[in-house]
């Protein structure tokens, strides 16, 4: 049985995040996808729900301690008070001016049709050519499942997948440009674009076995549809994450990741069940078992700063040295996971106050996007809100910000590619033979 003061120190905490998230939810005018609001509703939520799962499905996960407490706590201040300069900032320009969702007239449709239908034919005409990289990745794996020898692979084989790989962000960024356009102006012809765009975008995210591409994809359609729904319905919302949720598990089963698919319906039920427990709460125990495996302050940037040091050594700005190699290693709490939380990184990179200065630096960030994209929901700031969505929906399970920013810049290329494109299409039609 858990101690009376292991209990009294969660519920002192659960309660300090309550507050946290109270404040930020009347502070910011009960906007609930605020990025502070979010980011402080998705650590309560996750910190409580450590809580109770230690009393139910996993029952033997350790406790958390103050000092990680504290971590979690400070950083979803520090986020706060980014969001909160942010605010500041733009104060003078939107006083007296916020529109209602029942008010507000959205822009004219920007975002040409026949361009997006042409990105779209080449993400599906490139679909074949992934999977076919896939299946040679697979054949390298030497197993006899699929999808399992893929993931191995992907996981712990000396390939990748090849520059096919970056048709699964431009088909990522595809679906968010659809849909924006589908939340502007609803045709049959804009939903038809976004249900195959979806479609596409699901199969290249299966092939690349992971299902924080799922989570990717969930977060684009959340954003877009906060930003443009005049009402905002729990309801709807509780269906879409229920959705994701059955969807998460089955994709473990398939994988066998939490069941198998040998396994009976209530064999599966029960181990997905686990799994999805372990993955949603059992990096906040993990953080100080992790900590313990790497000092802080130990990394010295090779980790959050990795690629400006490779981009460094690629102009011999830095001395051509092998960076210190950061293989994220199996820990017991006691259920076996390998993701520490946002904090990890950061802290064993530089100590817990860098953590927290990023998590200002992320709230500055996210807020300043997020007002544009309240404001004007013009294209530019929609789609970068909604992809910033992801990490700090996922926070608390690992960092995806600066340790995945090879990634941010596939994503921010190919979304700028097709604003300048739509541009330059727009400007050849008005000088055309036709044009007045």
């Amino acid at each position: 049985m858990l101690q009376f003061t292991t209990i009294l120190n969660d519920v002192i905490f659960i309660l300090l995040h309550c507050l946290l998230f109270l404040f930020n939810l009347q502070t910011f005018k009960k906007q609930l996808f605020h990025p502070a609001v979010l980011f402080s509703l998705v650590w309560l939520t996750v910190i409580l729900a450590h809580f109770v799962f230690k009393f139910t499905i996993l029952n033997e996960l350790y406790s958390i301690d103050t000092n990680t407490y504290s971590i979690f706590f400070i950083g979803t201040i520090s986020f706060t008070m980014g969001s909160l300069a942010a605010s500041f900032q733009t104060a003078d320009n939107s006083h007296g001016n916020q529109k209602s969702y029942a008010s507000y007239k959205y822009p004219a449709l920007q975002l040409n049709t026949r361009l997006r239908i042409f990105f779209l034919i080449f993400i599906i005409i490139g679909l074949p050519v992934y999977i076919y990289a896939a299946y040679r990745l697979f054949i390298a794996s030497q197993l006899d499942d699929f999808f399992i020898g893929l993931r191995t692979e992907l996981n712990y084989g000396d390939e990748d997948i090849g520059p096919s790989k970056y048709l699964l962000s431009l088909a990522i960024v595809l679906y968010a440009v659809n849909l924006y356009a589908y939340f502007n102006d609803k045709t049959k012809l804009n939903k038809a674009l976004v249900y195959i765009c979806l479609l596409v975008t699901i199969v290249y995210a299966i092939f690349a076995t992971g299902r924080l591409f799922f989570f990717m994809i969930f977060a684009i359609y959340l954003g877009m549809s906060y930003l443009f729904n005049n009402t905002f319905s729990i309801k709807k919302y509780v269906w879409a994450l229920v959705i994701f949720i059955l969807f998460f598990m089955a994709h473990g089963v398939y994988y066998g990741k939490g069941g198998g698919r040998e396994d009976n319906f209530k064999e599966n039920i029960y181990s997905s069940t686990e799994t999805f427990g372990v993955y949603l709460v059992s990096s906040l125990s993990a953080l100080n078992e992790g900590m313990n495996l790497h000092n802080e302050g130990s990394q010295s940037g090779n980790i959050t700063l990795r690629f400006f040091i490779k981009l460094g050594q690629q102009f011999h700005l830095f001395a051509n040295q092998e960076l210190t190699k950061f293989n994220k290693d199996f820990v017991f709490v006691p259920y076996a996971t390998n993701v520490f939380t946002f904090y990890h990184p950061y802290i064993v990179d530089f100590g817990r106050i860098y953590a927290w200065f990023m998590l200002l630096v992320f709230g500055l960030l996210h807020t300043l996007i997020f007002n544009k994209a309240f404001q004007t929901k013009k294209f530019r700031y929609c789609f970068y809100y909604c992809m910033l969505l992801f990490p700090l929906l996922v926070s608390f399970f690992s960092d995806m910000y600066l340790t995945v920013l090879s990634t941010w810049i596939q994503i921010a290329f190919f979304g700028e590619l097709i604003i300048i494109c739509n541009k330059l299409f727009k400007q050849n039609i008005s000088t055309g033979p036709n044009s007045k």
